[in-house]
């Protein structure tokens, strides 16, 4: 704060508020005004020694009313929160979700094929025992070549789950349908799935693929890699 000098003293008879000063001298008391006092601090005149001490960790906001107020300290790990206008921030638990707990993955390069028009287990399958509650569940089919040996077949690939070994159970029967004739056609199916159940419950997915009129179709004609892949995330 910059110095300010009293240049002239005035006796008063009539108290003048908060711009006086009581002296005394001789034993006699005199009230004195104080022209030009400050009516605020100047520019960057408080230092962090002239603050008021605090906890450790807590931070400085303001409340409702514009008065200065302290957050309180939050545990390790946790993040600052905002709570809307009017309310002060917390420091809160970070959400967990997006997260992948874990991967399974089943593959196979042999030509797989069938006429029949009930669904066909094609060999590919995983089963995960879930790490969380209330977890997503993201499933992909990926790779191979689909086919079929007349133009109107049409070849439909189903995914079906298993909880706790009760058995398999269709989830999506047109997980993929392809109408195509002496050429091959890549996989690329991709669902994502809710669970509802907590850890420790044990999830199996497996492809299933059938013909529908009955003529040869082909999952994977060309002996390439066919691939499937199961994801659990953090809800």
């Amino acid at each position: 704060m910059a110095t300010k000098k009293i240049s002239a003293l005035t006796e008063l008879t009539t108290p003048a508020g908060t711009e006086e000063l009581i002296v005394n001298a001789g034993g006699t008391s005199k009230k004195i005004q104080i022209d030009n006092l400050p009516s605020s601090l100047d520019d960057n005149s408080v230092t962090l020694a002239k603050m008021a001490g605090g906890t450790d960790g807590n931070l400085i906001t303001y409340d409702a009313s514009g008065d200065p107020a302290y957050v309180t300290t939050g545990t390790s790990g946790q993040v600052l929160t905002s709570g809307g206008a009017g309310v002060a921030p917390t420091f809160q638990t970070a959400a967990s979700g997006g997260k992948v707990l874990q991967v399974g993955f089943s593959s196979t390069t042999s030509q797989i094929s069938t006429t029949s028009t009930s669904q066909v287990s094609s060999g590919l399958d995983h089963t995960l025992t879930l790490q969380g509650s209330g977890s997503s569940i993201l499933v992909m089919l990926n790779g191979g070549t689909a086919n079929q040996d007349v133009s109107n077949e049409i070849l439909k690939v189903a995914l079906s789950k298993n909880i706790n070994g009760a058995g398999w159970v269709d989830i999506y029967t047109n997980f993929g349908r392809h109408q195509i004739r002496d050429h091959g056609e890549s996989q690329s199916m991709c669902f994502k799935l809710n669970a509802t159940a907590s850890a420790g419950q044990t999830e199996g997915f497996r492809i299933y693929f059938s013909s529908v009129n009955g003529d040869n179709v082909y999952l994977n004609s060309w002996s390439t890699l066919l691939s499937l892949t199961v994801w659990e995330i953090s809800s």
